[in-house]
């Protein structure tokens, strides 16, 4: 079975989601932030210390380290598929899937979240920032081989839907 990548933008649920679409699978799970925080620490500490481009180059060889894996679902984070050929490697490495939410619904997810994201920090109109920076993150997301809105999403057809695509 080849790897499955999730896209999309913060607060989407590509960790949430990923685990439960990784259980029911049967899959692995990898969360390439998590992985970044392991090895590096706090991405956003990182980020304010070494900048942007350094975290890019730094997630983009933590992503093609994953070609080793095998029956792995990936979580990517929100910029990845953005930058550099990582959304080639990850088409040509495995199966991505983009969970895409509308902007407004990201916005009230990422209010309420605990989890602190570098790009979102001192955002004062955070609607005005998604809504800016998500057509231009589409034009890579939207190359996903499977798109899934998941506004009002069950785990069950998602995975239902992942596995129609990899038999």
């Amino acid at each position: 079975m080849r790897n499955i990548y999730l896209l999309g933008f913060a607060g989407c649920g590509k960790s949430t989601l990923g685990k439960r679409i990784a259980a029911q699978l049967g899959y692995q799970f990898l969360d390439l932030d998590a992985l970044f925080e392991q090895r590096y620490g706090d991405i956003s500490d990182f980020f304010a210390k070494e900048g942007e481009m350094a975290f890019r180059r730094i997630e983009t060889d933590l992503l093609h380290e994953t070609a080793t894996n095998i029956n792995t679902l990936i979580s990517t984070g929100g910029g990845t598929p953005c930058y550099g050929d990582n959304m080639k490697y990850i088409n040509d490495n495995g199966f991505s899937v983009y969970l895409y939410l509308p902007a407004k619904v990201l916005a009230d997810r990422l209010k309420n979240s605990h989890k602190q994201r570098p790009l979102l920090r001192g955002q004062c109109d955070l609607l005005q920032y998604i809504k800016q920076t998500l057509p231009i993150r589409e034009m890579y997301y939207r190359q996903a081989t499977l798109i899934v809105s998941v506004l009002d999403i069950h785990t069950d057809r998602v995975v239902e839907q992942i596995k129609q695509m990899i038999v």
